[in-house]
């Protein structure tokens, strides 16, 4: 994540997010996340996010148009 390609998660100034999509072909995957112990989730240390159950990472199936009905 870039700075450049984000945009403000609310509260504090330092709360950014990204939405991207990402095609995967089926299989098992392993997400990795760190994050710092000053602003984390739960232990906020300033303005928490808008969402702040979904601040780290987050990750959804979006159905192509042709599953949609």
């Amino acid at each position: 994540m870039e700075v450049e390609d984000t945009e403000p998660a609310g509260g504090a100034e330092k709360n950014r997010e990204v939405t991207r999509i990402i095609h995967l072909d089926a299989g098992e995957y392993v997400l990795h996340y760190r994050t710092d112990d000053s602003h984390a989730f739960g232990a906020w240390n300033a303005g928490p996010p808008n969402d702040p159950a979904r601040w780290g990472v987050s990750v959804s199936r979006v159905r192509a148009r042709s599953e949609r009905r």
